[in-house]
């Protein structure tokens, strides 16, 4: 049981249903500019490709350079329009951080605005293939920003929708081995309690940069509203969030 859990990348750490709280949320809610409270989304998943592969140094610099002010102005856009919730999928790619200069993300700019904002920092996905310091940067900001609670910034990396699912069933076979668990009681909310974003509401708006939806929370996805951004995501700008919010109080 205990070598099924270690596979699994999810720094829950300390982490429980009490630090959502669903008045804090309201409040948050309520403070919303611009919009009418009940018409904008609590948790938004916003899936983003991976990047193309550059041999020419200066090129890969400038899209990298470019693609990680696209996630700070998605994580400042959370903040400004008091979204609880913000899950970043950055791709199923263990190795993705390396390549696209992402390490930055972790041991500069969230370090900062976590502390500034109180953002609660999750890295949900698989170690393997992720080595260096930025191992000690992702671990680093989960432990740190444990106790936040004003926010939650998921980010996915090597994440993989079906394995989420398979884990979650693993762990519940195991806990039928050892007896922890009743075969018979197996049901659509013990599925929920194994899924890594088990302690989390479900998404209610989702966007993706394509044609297809990518299935990041796959489990919790149904009724969620998608809005597909047929532009690449070196493309991002500000609008493109507005333009999310706009397309959800439709």
């Amino acid at each position: 049981y205990i070598n099924i859990l270690e596979t699994i990348f999810i720094n829950l750490v300390n982490f429980s249903k009490s630090m959502l709280d669903v008045k804090k949320i309201q409040e948050m809610i309520m403070k919303r500019p611009d919009f009418k409270a009940e018409n904008l989304p609590k948790h938004v998943i916003i899936n983003i490709p991976e990047q193309e592969k550059f041999e020419e140094k200066e090129k890969k610099k400038e899209v990298n350079n470019k693609r990680l002010e696209s996630i700070k102005q998605i994580i400042e856009s959370q903040i400004e329009y008091n979204i609880p919730i913000l899950t970043l999928n950055l791709g199923k790619k263990a190795d993705l951080l390396t390549d696209t200069g992402h390490m930055h993300l972790f041991d500069d700019y969230l370090p900062i605005i976590a502390k500034e904002k109180k953002i609660r920092v999750l890295v949900i996905g698989k170690w393997t293939g992720i080595t260096g310091y930025i191992v000690d940067y992702m671990k680093k900001i989960t432990l740190e920003t444990k106790e936040y609670n004003d926010f939650f910034l998921n980010i996915c990396i090597g994440y993989d929708p079906y394995q989420e699912i398979a884990d979650a069933c693993k762990v519940m076979v195991k806990k039928i081995e050892l007896n922890k668990e009743d075969e018979f009681a197996v049901d659509v909310e013990k599925v929920k309690e194994n899924i890594y974003s088990s302690y989390f509401l479900p998404a209610d708006m989702i966007v993706e940069f394509g044609k297809t939806f990518t299935g990041t929370f796959m489990w919790d996805s149904v009724g969620a509203k998608i809005l597909f951004l047929e532009k690449s995501f070196d493309l991002y700008s500000k609008n493109d969030f507005v333009k999310a919010l706009e397309f959800y109080r439709k």
